[in-house]
């Protein structure tokens, strides 16, 4: 997208010969953030990743292992951001299963980029330049009780389930990995999410009829 100058983060998934790159752009790092809560890399603990910076507890699939959080950027500077990953055993030839989370400081964007709609397009427009491609049209689905926007790509056997909302200063993003639909859908229904929402204002966490 026009507009974004320098490669926010790179994350490598390794799945047999082959490697998937995911990349997303933001504007230059001298931009200074407003004040807010520190931003923190978060906790590990068995298959639950805390953040309380950013009111997040997060339990995957008993069957993934969590990495290492990073944090990408200095605190105050931009960008920010922090990812977390879990991952299950491969076993080839098929594709590992794994939930990927990452929350992106939105206040470098300019205002019309920090909607939910505006970083959805962000998101598909990465996938598109690596080889992704969409599979259904925009749905919805559920986390922590909050309605986030969900979009689905397949590239060859790696299939994705990307849950997009803005909670706060940041964009939340959730990433499910697995050879099919089928597999993507389990492991949502395995992950558990826990907003903090008396500090986090959700664009989706309002009344819906979907729900």
């Amino acid at each position: 997208m026009p507009g974004f100058l320098s490669v926010l983060f790179t994350s490598s998934l390794v799945f047999g010969p082959s490697c998937v790159t995911q990349e997303f752009v933001s504007a230059p790092a001298s931009t200074t953030l407003p004040q807010t809560t520190p931003l923190e890399k978060g906790q590990v603990q068995g298959n639950t990743y805390r953040n309380k910076s950013l009111g997040l507890s997060l339990t995957v699939a008993p069957d993934l292992t969590f990495g290492i959080p990073e944090m990408k950027g200095v605190p105050g500077t931009t960008p920010l951001l922090v990812k977390v990953s879990a991952w299950g055993q491969r076993n080839p030839p098929s594709v590992s299963l794994g939930t990927i989370f990452y929350a992106d400081a939105l206040a470098y964007y300019s205002s019309v980029q920090r909607s939910v709609d505006a970083y959805v397009r962000k998101v598909t427009s990465a996938n598109l330049k690596v080889g992704f491609a969409p599979v259904d049209s925009h749905t919805h689905g559920q986390l922590g009780g909050v309605l986030f926007h969900r979009s689905d790509f397949r590239k060859g056997s790696v299939y994705e389930a990307v849950f997009v909302q803005t909670c706060g200063s940041y964009a939340f993003v959730f990433i499910f990995v697995s050879p099919d639909v089928d597999g993507a859908n389990r492991l949502i229904s395995e992950t558990r999410v826990n907003l903090d929402a008396h500090r986090l204002a959700c664009a989706g966490d309002g009344p819906d009829e979907s729900r």
